[in-house]
């Protein structure tokens, strides 16, 4: 299945909105440290930040996503 850089970084956006969440609750608990989920975000929130940068570039390519669906 394909899915276009504008729904990647949609996801991703919403995975670390739900870290920052869960994260949280989980260093309160003592199950994870401070240094463990700031690496864990900052590796994630790098991700969304190198989709953003593709977005702004434009494609390589002109070809839509939901054509690339519908030949799956």
């Amino acid at each position: 299945m394909w899915y276009s850089n504008e729904e990647k970084l949609k996801e991703l956006d919403r995975e670390l909105m739900q870290r920052h969440r869960v994260y949280r609750r989980l260093i309160d608990r003592g199950k994870m440290t401070r240094d463990v989920a700031s690496r864990q975000i900052a590796i994630l929130t790098d991700i969304a930040n190198d989709y953003r940068a593709k977005i702004k570039e434009g494609p390589l390519f002109n070809f839509n996503a939901n054509d690339m669906r519908q030949r799956q």
